[in-house]
């Protein structure tokens, strides 16, 4: 009898470590991309007028979210773009990169696509939304097998644009 016990309370035990290393963490982030045009700003650690900006990763600390994207294609009829692109999150600390492939939505309202800018003036308003799944097989540090899927959405004004990320993310170890 003792040992059935004792062989019940180690698989229990077990069941619950490995249900510890592979429980989904909440996912949540928020960025903001500055282009550099503006007196004083600066992008920094990013290369200028790329798609990457700063901000945090909650959970993991400060991190630069880079955005590159692979297709950008018209919908017929709308001011919106079907577009792909891959979503690189680098925390600070240098624990690890985490690899989003994405795709989604890229809407300007109106035709405020088509408008002119001036040296005054940088961009124009538009939305980005997105679904994305974790490349693990990409993904380094603490994000190296990773596993995972979520949103993202985006908003850009003018010199700035602000990326935030939301789902779950199951850590390989």
């Amino acid at each position: 009898m003792r040992k059935l016990v004792a062989l019940t309370v180690l698989a229990f035990g077990l069941a619950v470590m490995s249900g510890v290393a592979t429980a989904a963490t909440q996912l949540r982030g928020q960025f903001t991309i500055q282009f550099g045009r503006g007196v004083g700003t600066s992008n920094a650690p990013c290369v200028p007028d790329t798609f990457c900006g700063g901000g945090t990763l909650v959970g993991f600390g400060q991190a630069t979210d880079t955005l590159e994207f692979t297709s950008f294609e018209p919908i017929e009829g709308t001011s919106c773009f079907e577009t792909t692109f891959i979503e690189t999150v680098e925390l600070a600390n240098g624990t690890g990169t985490l690899v989003l492939p994405s795709d989604g939505t890229f809407c300007t309202p109106g035709a405020s696509g088509d408008a002119p800018t001036s040296p005054q003036g940088y961009g124009h308003p538009a939305t980005l939304t997105a679904t994305f799944t974790v490349d693990g097989a990409s993904s380094t540090g603490s994000f190296a097998g990773a596993s995972g899927s979520g949103t993202k959405s985006g908003s850009f004004a003018g010199d700035v644009a602000t990326i935030t990320l939301a789902g779950g993310v199951t850590l390989a170890g």
